[in-house]
């Protein structure tokens, strides 16, 4: 963004435009990162989890959310007890917050997602139920978060998991295990062909069926 205000102001474009334009181009790239994050692997999500398991259960938790729902770690700080529809060992469903793709439409198809995982989620149901009301999930800012998974691995960022993640989705679609549809819905990007519209989930009563039928949950079962 530095550059191009430069670029822009050395063309004789006035500054209040070029703020303008700058943020504009930044809106449309903003699920886009400046360079490539190096993907974490499911190998990396597991060794962090049991790392911090012990002492600091809560970011155990969203670092392992954070893989099996293709999300950013600021996805994870929207995270408030409320948001979970549904936690259970069987069952987690979420409805997202102020997340980047659906800050103005609380009823998009990517505010709800279903996770699922081979394995009876036992602790993570319990952390999620034994939250506070308005008790935030994830406290640590990205930043705080990059310097603690540091030391242990020093090339990812907290854009690694959602990239990891999405690569593995892409993976299991291309062998035909996953329906491609459910790949940028679970990691909540917008898809204009494929989208559920919204006014129908409005007419929904029960956001638990919303976020069922949508389907995320295969792809979950699959992180």
């Amino acid at each position: 963004q530095v550059a191009l205000r430069a670029l822009l102001t050395h063309c004789l474009i006035q500054m209040p435009t070029t703020g303008l334009l700058v943020k504009a181009l930044a809106n449309q790239g903003a699920n886009i990162p400046e360079s490539p994050a190096t993907p974490a692997t499911k190998q990396d999500v597991l060794k962090l989890t049991s790392i911090f398991n012990r002492d600091n259960p809560k970011l155990a938790l969203a670092i392992w959310l954070m893989w099996k729902t293709a999300s950013r770690w600021d996805d994870m700080t929207t995270l408030f007890k409320e948001n979970f529809l549904v936690s259970s060992p069987e069952e987690i469903i979420i409805h997202w917050g102020d997340v980047k793709t659906n800050k103005t439409q609380e009823f998009r198809p990517t505010s709800f997602t279903v996770v699922l995982d081979p394995s009876p989620m036992l602790r993570a149901s319990h952390i999620i139920n034994t939250l506070s009301a308005c008790e935030r999930l994830a406290t640590l800012s990205t930043t705080d978060f990059v310097k603690t998974i540091k030391p242990h691995f020093p090339l990812l960022t907290a854009h690694s998991f959602k990239r990891g993640a999405v690569n593995c989705l892409m993976l299991e679609a291309e062998k035909g295990r996953l329906d491609p549809r459910l790949r940028p819905l679970i990691a909540k990007h917008q898809d204009h062909k494929h989208d559920f519209p919204s006014a129908t989930l409005r007419y929904t009563s029960e956001p638990q069926r919303i976020a069922r039928v949508l389907g995320t949950g295969q792809a979950s079962m699959l992180l």
